[in-house]
């Protein structure tokens, strides 16, 4: 099973985006949008989810207008953010508050015109005049007027990015840059990232100046700022397809992202790397359709929002090199006592659930399994006890029980499993079939478990203390079933943590080839089974053809079947005579 490879900024399958806001970063996903930023006030990272009025990509699969469609509904997008932090503000006095917010928006917007229009002069002399006196004073008139406009154009660029570099002096910009960093480091896992919104929006300014002084436009102002404006949208296409190509080519290619990257880039704390996982995380959450928006005030005093819980939780088991797989989730959904599924109703998070979700992480990251853990796990639909004294059930032994059952298909026969354990097979067959099972085992604690698990269960089934066949006397079964020990001694201490340091030995031991208790049972089930009794065995994914071989002379059909991965996994074989 693969991790999940790291997302890009934007992702046109999930209509996913995310770019930065002074206090913190925006995420939209489709219609669903979040928020999560620091409070200026307290201090305390909060998250804010909502509804968004239009979807960021109408048309994912054409080249240009998507970029076009990218770069309008982004900008739409922090605007409506703006309006939201503007307006969901409460506090006691909830309506004198909303009039002092609505005076100083007023305030900023009439500020911002005016910053614009003292903009547009000033750029119109910088970015105007000075280029083109440069330009002409570099090549005289004697020179041809392309080159001339190509150095106008050099010029106006290398202006444009000192202005972006001067901003780095002001501190909101500054902080700006470092939710940036922050958003690429979590989404794609490096600094800079080729599908990133400032990375697209320079890269298309750049393009279009170049592209505009290159054209030379003159005539009527209006119609000039017309075409203007119709050429920087057509540029924020171009952009964004460049960018998406380079996202996808990766290698060197990538890396040329940074020739425009650099502008927005600047080193990150632990404080905008924690608001980053916390959006990420909330949007992961918010891919199910019931998951509930989160408000502001939906947070009670001393509670985190689950989205930084298991952010926080994936990131640590990934620094100790753990694959996740989804544990992170079963990890807090146990503490919490809900479904996996069910934890998406969940918001936030007491401080005494998070005190507990610590502590069972702190065992995790020893690499105990979350199953020794919480002291249980589920096999076959159902839930079993499980402890340091039985090897818990893995996923591919379900395989085995599902054709055990085929081949009773509602008969009654009896069953026998050996190195029953914690009985999930024999359990698993006797709840749903109408077999007698029995269970036998030579270690009276994994009995203990196995009888706890029946009782809890409702399963009738009998458990027998016996070293394999040594106390069945003449018991005949119709069917034997086993998961045997199956690893080579030389090769448990190779084995992972969570199976060598927490799985009893004696569940794990084969033999010096592995093989022990399979030639064990291929020359006494013969005495146990029935005519034309059945034999169903786990093994280990390279032992087929040797235990073919093993069984040949007192077994028929032998027939080797493969796991969910395509490895060899399950033998079956009929009895002679």
């Amino acid at each position: 099973m693969k991790q999940k490879q790291p997302l890009s900024n934007f992702d046109l399958n999930q209509k996913l985006f995310c770019f930065p806001l002074f206090v913190g970063l925006f995420c939209q996903m489709d219609k669903k949008c979040v928020c999560c930023y620091v409070d200026k006030k307290s201090g305390e990272i909060k998250l804010k989810s909502f509804n968004a009025k239009n979807s960021l990509f109408y048309h994912a699969g054409i080249p240009i207008l998507r970029g076009i469609e990218f770069f309008v509904f982004s900008i739409i997008s922090y605007f409506q953010t703006l309006k939201i932090f503007a307006w969901h503000r409460k506090s006691i006095n909830a309506e004198k508050e909303s009039l002092d917010i609505l005076k100083k928006t007023l305030l900023v917007i009439g500020i911002a015109i005016l910053m614009v229009i003292g903009a547009l002069f000033v750029g119109w002399g910088i970015f105007g005049t000075l280029p083109s006196k440069i330009g002409f004073w570099i090549f005289p008139n004697n020179y041809s007027p392309v080159l001339k406009k190509f150095c106008i154009a050099l010029v106006r660029l290398a202006l444009i990015v000192l202005l972006i570099l001067t901003l780095w002096f002001v501190p909101k910009f500054k902080a700006l840059c470092r939710f940036n960093t922050a958003g690429n480091i979590t989404i794609k896992g490096k600094n800079f990232s080729s599908l990133n919104f400032f990375n697209v929006v320079s890269l298309a300014l750049l393009i279009d100046v170049f592209v505009v002084t290159l054209l030379g436009l003159t005539g009527n102002f209006l119609l000039i700022f017309l075409v203007n404006i119709v050429l920087f949208l057509l540029a924020s296409g171009v952009s964004f397809e460049i960018c998406l190509f380079q996202e996808k080519k990766g290698g060197l290619l990538e890396k040329l992202c940074m020739l425009t990257s650099f502008l927005f880039f600047s080193p990150c704390g632990k404080t905008e790397k924690q608001v980053a996982n916390g959006v990420i995380m909330e949007c992961e959450l918010m891919k199910n359709e019931d998951r509930v928006l989160l408000e502001e005030n939906d947070l009670g005093h001393g509670e985190v929002a689950l989205a930084f819980v298991l952010a926080d939780v994936k990131n640590a088991l990934k620094k100790a090199g753990i694959e996740d797989f989804g544990e992170a989730e079963w990890l807090v959904a146990n503490v919490l006592g809900v479904k996996k599924l069910d934890i998406r109703f969940v918001k936030a998070v007491t401080s005494q659930e998070k005190r507990k979700i610590d502590m069972a992480l702190e065992r995790r990251l020893n690499h105990e399994p979350i199953d020794k853990i919480f002291g249980f796990t589920e096999f076959y639909g159902l839930k079993f006890k499980v402890n340091k004294n039985v090897l818990s059930p893995r996923q591919e032994t379900e395989l085995l029980v599902e054709n055990v059952l085929k081949e009773i298909e509602g008969k009654k026969v009896r069953v026998l499993d050996l190195c029953t354990g914690s009985g999930a097979i024999a359990i698993s067959v006797a709840k749903h079939s109408q077999a007698e099972v029995l269970g036998v085992d030579i270690s009276e604690s994994a009995l203990s478990i196995a009888k706890f698990n029946a009782e809890n269960l409702g399963a009738n089934v009998k458990f027998k203390h016996s070293d394999m066949f040594s106390k069945l006397g003449r018991n005949k079964f119709d069917i034997i079933v086993s998961n045997p020990p199956y690893i080579k001694t030389n090769e448990i201490e190779l084995l992972e943590k969570e199976v060598k340091n927490f799985d009893p030995r004696i569940a794990l031991d084969g033999g010096e080839d592995g093989l022990y208790f399979y030639r064990l049972i291929a020359s006494l089930a013969p005495m146990h089974l029935k005519p034309k009794g059945k034999l169903f065995l786990e093994i280990g994914f390279r032992q087929g053809t040797k235990l073919k071989k093993l069984l040949t002379e007192n077994f028929e059909n032998i027939k080797i079947l493969k796991d969910y991965e395509g490895k060899q996994r399950i033998v079956v074989a009929t009895k002679k005579g």
